[in-house]
């Protein structure tokens, strides 16, 4: 939920890309917005999708 001048009070993900690949990975402390969260893959099948924990907030 979103409140009067963009404060974030939920958590959401942040999709950096899709890559052709079976196996957990972690790229670090480097997510979206200077938090610090970790990058990482979720993984189904061939394909894994690389992540963060990012805020929830309005962009202009």
């Amino acid at each position: 939920m979103l409140t009067e001048g963009n404060q974030v009070t939920e958590k959401g993900k942040y999709i950096y890309c899709i890559i052709g690949i079976n196996e957990d990975r972690n790229f670090g402390s480097m997510g979206i917005g200077g938090r610090g969260d970790e990058v990482y893959t979720v993984c189904y099948q061939d394909l894994a999708a690389v992540i963060s924990d990012s805020p929830i907030m309005k962009y202009p």
